[in-house]
């Protein structure tokens, strides 16, 4: 009965502060990645358009 008791306990206290660092985590990944994938974005348009003025 005691095994179950503190499972139940971990289940309802242990996983919620872990739970919104996985999600904030994960927030920040998308974050730095759209940036990047801006970023990455940007340099190709200008490079781009470098390139068409070369041209």
């Amino acid at each position: 009965m005691r095994n179950t008791k503190s499972i139940i306990g971990n289940f309802h206290f242990g996983p919620k502060p872990d739970f919104k660092r996985k999600v904030f985590d994960n927030i920040t990944k998308l974050t730095k990645l759209s940036f990047g994938l801006a970023l990455e974005n940007s340099y190709l348009y200008v490079s781009a358009k470098i390139v068409s003025y070369l041209i």
